[in-house]
């Protein structure tokens, strides 16, 4: 996109006005004080991410296709100059380091699951233990 478009997209879609953050929150969730748009949060391994697009209006910002129902549903587009100032206070753009424990924690969870399941799977075929399991599995489908 040329300096042009961008400057024709920002201006296609206002900001709209600033609301102020409330006094409680719930848990998993943080008010950015800014606009008082809330986000939710998840706590992945060590690390807080936020759980949704920010969607917050600044210079060299703009919804897709223009509309501000996309912002609304998707999160704004941003320049990298207003991409680093986004994000409310205690949150900031992922470093790579970030990204690689996330992806680390990740691959041990997913590795976990394997294990799990290929445990089971050999419990399953066990005769004492698969008969075990199916009668397991049978009454929680009647206790339903």
């Amino acid at each position: 996109s040329t300096s042009e478009e961008i400057a024709e997209k920002e201006a296609s879609v206002s900001c709209p006005k600033a609301l102020a953050c409330p006094d409680t929150l719930e848990p998993g969730t943080i008010c950015d004080a800014r606009d008082g748009k809330l986000y939710r949060t998840v706590k992945i391994g060590a690390q807080t991410w936020m759980a949704e697009n920010m969607n917050h209006c600044a210079d060299d910002t703009w919804c897709y296709a223009d509309s501000s129902s996309n912002c609304d549903i998707y999160g704004r587009l941003y320049q990298w100059t207003s991409a680093i100032k986004a994000c409310p206070e205690g949150f900031h753009l992922p470093s790579r380091d970030e990204w690689d424990s996330l992806a680390a924690y990740a691959l041990m969870l997913w590795l976990r699951v394997g294990i799990i399941l290929e445990l089971l799977r050999i419990w399953d075929s066990k005769p004492i233990f698969g008969q075990m399991n199916r009668k397991i599995q049978k009454r929680r489908i009647f206790d339903l």
